[in-house]
């Protein structure tokens, strides 16, 4: 068994998901956001309700966690919470416009950005790697 991991695709993986956290920090200072925040604003799409324990799978934390982002994006008039149609138990979050309005330009910005750790690469390795990616995603998440 090798101790290095100069070659290993996860720890390659790890370290440009690092740096491109660090990227996104910024763009989400841009917005006096945290980084949280800005993914869940990004995550929802205009005129969708969606369950706050979908936002916490999607994040990867517990239902504590999102809360507090959400109660954050709340206060800031971006989203709302209410109670579920179909189950009052569920509650839901959906952008207000002043949401949608910061979600439109926090993507445009997204999509205009080359992240300096990809700044190597060229357009057709930047879509390769972009394809790789979502192709990976598919793979469902262990149970935590």
């Amino acid at each position: 068994m090798t101790t290095s991991l100069e070659d290993n695709t996860y720890w390659t993986l790890v370290q440009v998901a690092i740096r491109s956290k660090h990227d996104f920090a910024g763009l989400a200072e841009l917005y006096d956001l945290s980084v949280m925040q800005l993914v869940t604003l990004c995550s929802l799409e205009p005129n969708a309700e969606v369950p706050m324990n979908r936002v916490s799978c999607f994040l990867g934390c517990d239902a504590s966690n999102v809360t507090g982002i959400v109660d954050r994006l709340v206060g800031r008039g971006l989203i709302i919470r209410t109670e579920s149609r179909e189950d009052r138990r569920v509650k839901v979050i959906h952008l207000t416009d002043k949401g949608v309005q910061l979600r439109r330009h926090a993507v445009s910005e997204i999509a205009a950005a080359q992240p300096e750790s990809m700044s190597s690469l060229t357009n057709e390795e930047f879509k390769q790697f972009n394809y790789l990616l979502k192709k990976a995603l598919l793979s469902k998440p262990k149970a935590g």
